[in-house]
Formats: C-alpha cells, structure tokens, sequence
C-alpha cells in the first residue's frame, strides 16, 4: 500500500516538474511569501526561512524553486509541514527546488499555511538575498496554477569580532535594522548616481566637511535659502529630532499616548511624535518638548543612547576620563561615559564634555555618524561614498 501511495505522489509531482504546458497563470488569489524571523544573525549561525501560502484553495501539491546568496549562504535543509510526501530538495548552483505532496484521495489545503521551513547556514558578513524564482500549485484535480514569484527576504549577517557578534548595535524594539541597511543602500546608490556637487559656501575647510557633505549627499539636510548651512550654529531640540527621525527612519509608537502640548502647530510635529511614541523622547515634567530651544550636548547623548545599545559595543575605557563628569546631570553619566567610550562623542580641547553647554549644528550630524560607524555595513556604505 505504502509503494502505491509513494508513486501515487510521484505521479501528482510530474505534471508540475515535466508539463509545464499544463500550468495556468493566477490571476489573482494564492500568494507564496517568505518570511525571516527577527534578531541578530552572525556568521557561523544558523538560521531559517519559513515559506508560506497565503489564501491557498485546495492546494495538495507545489513545487518551489528559489535563488540564494552562495557567497554569504550555505543551505542545510528543508522541512516541508502538513501530511504527504517531500521530494529531496535539489540544490543547483543558487538555486533551489522544493516539491511536497499530500497523499490519498483527499482534499488539498485551504487559507494561510506554512508549506517548508528551510534552514541555511550563515558563511559571511553583509546583506544575502533569498528570493522566490517560481511557485507551481497543483489541486486535488490535478489542474496546477503558476503564482507570482516575487517574495524576497535579506538576512543581515554581523561579523563575529574576538569571539562576539557585532549585530545588536541597534535598539531592535525602535529600529529596523535590516530596513535600515537596506534604506542607506539605496540612498549611496543613488548619490553615487547623482554625484551632484555640494554647492554649500561655508563648509568647505570646516572640520566638519566631510560628515556635512555625507548627509547632504544623502538628502538628509539641505542647506538654507542662501546657500548656507551654518555649521558652528545652535541646533534645536525639533532640529535635532527630525534629523534623527530621518536618519534612522523611525516610525514611532502609540503616539497617542504621547502628551506634548508645544509641538501641535509646529513644523517637527510629526517628528517629535514618532520619537516620543517610540520611547526616544519624553519631554520635560510640564508636558513640553520646547521644540525651538537649543538642544544641549547631554540631550543629544541621551537621546541616542535610547537608539543605541551601547552595551553591546567595543569600548576603550580610555575615553570618557572628562574633567567637568560633576556638571553632568546624574541621569547621564552612565550614557556619556558608554558613549565616550564607544567612540560617538568626545570633548573638547580643554578635557572637558560641557554637557550643559549648547550643541551645533556640524556636532550634532558627527555624532549621529560616528552612531551609525558602529554598525559594519552601515560603515562600509558610508564609507564608499566617500
């Protein structure tokens, strides 16, 4: 019975795998996704992809061919879900077939289901790709149906540097680091293309130039009407929130249980709020953001190490020995010393920080840099378009 039902599915599997004159196209309805779960990935970590169908109609067979990334993958396995028989995966190249049916005289799946959960092994740093090649349905009348294959998933591989992964540098709960990544892709990309050239006066032989000419390469400031940018300038408390709001493309939380009664006609409205609904932010005891005051050194600080896991970074305890830490508000000192440390920020020629003392404009984008240098391929992005 059981060598029946084995070339029973065999049988199912042909039309799919040899006739593909046999196959219509989908109009609408099935989709096949793949979907990768969330949390840091290392080289030399496992890891896996899950396939699923979404709104299936009596699907009792499939077969799947995806691409991979054999530079930065290694594939391992797939298990295939639900009741049947799974032909082998074979495995050409980058490529990848996966076939599974169900057995018997019984009706195909129906809804949302998982179809395979495939296992790869992470071999190097950087982006890799599984994508979605081709996807062929077949029904308990044997009628198979081709549906669109246009699912893609990125897996973030971190260096492992002296026995500990670099991947954590962001706060996960507020930042989506693969969107993240993939938004400075393209963002290089397109200055690469562009090479515009930087038609702002007064910043060149700034100490500054490079990081200024960085974020506006990347469209993430522009300068003002008079072909200025005033780097030595005050930034504002709102200034400062939209750029970070920009650069790290946060989306914020339940903004409405944010209460902030001086931003609702204010231009950095929607900036401020996604901020303060992700926690970055909270405003002064009166309900206030003071959205045009300048934004202090030990502000910007603590609001990146909101952002920043700056206990899951290289340090050099050298740094950070400044002389004014007393003037330092008591719920600072534990972020500007794992700041210091890490590298974001450092004092001035005197030894000391001035954590009171007001933040420019050519400040506050070095820091937010120095922030996003952490991360290794936000750096070498960075870093190539320079």
């Amino acid at each position: 019975m059981a060598k029946k039902l084995f070339k029973f599915s065999l049988m199912l599997l042909l039309p799919m795998i040899l006739l593909p004159q046999l196959v219509i196209q989908a109009s609408a309805g099935p989709a096949i996704v793949l979907s990768i779960p969330k949390g840091s990935i290392s080289a030399g970590d496992d890891f896996q992809v899950t396939l699923s169908g979404k709104q299936v109609s009596d699907m009792y067979a499939y077969e799947v061919n995806l691409t991979y990334d054999t530079g930065r993958l290694t594939f391992v396995k797939s298990v295939s879900a639900g009741n049947g028989y799974a032909v082998n995966p074979i495995v050409n190249g980058n490529k990848i077939q996966i076939a599974h049916t169900q057995l018997g005289n019984t009706l195909g799946r129906n809804g949302d289901v998982t179809l395979a959960t495939l296992t790869f092994h992470a071999v190097k740093q950087g982006s890799a790709d599984i994508a979605l090649d081709s996807v062929k349905l077949l029904n308990s009348q044997l009628v198979a149906t081709v549906v669109s294959g246009n699912s893609k998933v990125s897996a973030q591989i971190a260096e492992v540097s002296n026995g500990k992964p670099e991947a954590d540098v962001f706060n996960n709960d507020i930042i989506n680091v693969i969107k993240l990544v993939h938004s400075f892709e393209s963002k290089v990309e397109e200055a690469k293309k562009s090479n515009a050239k930087i038609e702002i006066a007064d910043i060149h032989g700034h100490w500054a130039e490079k990081t200024i000419s960085t974020f506006v390469k990347l469209h993430v400031i522009e300068g003002y009407e008079n072909g200025t940018f005033q780097p030595d300038g005050k930034i504002t408390r709102a200034e400062f929130a939209a750029i970070i709001t920009r650069v790290f493309d946060i989306n914020g939380g339940a903004v409405q249980s944010v209460v902030l009664k001086d931003i609702d006609s204010h231009w950095a409205k929607e900036a401020i709020e996604k901020l303060a609904g992700a926690g970055v932010i909270a405003g002064y005891g009166d309900e206030t953001f003071k959205p045009d005051q300048t934004i202090s050194r030990e502000e910007m600080v603590i609001i990146l190490s909101r952002i920043i896991n700056l206990n899951h970074v290289d340090k050099d305890a050298a740094r950070g020995n400044f002389r004014d830490m007393s003037s330092v508000s008591s719920y600072a000192v534990d972020a500007i010393k794992d700041a210091a440390e890490a590298g974001i920020i450092s004092g001035k020629d005197d030894g000391k920080f001035d954590p009171q003392g007001s933040s420019t404009r050519s400040e506050a984008l070095t820091i937010i840099l120095n922030a996003l240098n952490l991360n290794p391929q936000l750096k070498s992005l960075l870093d190539s378009l320079n």
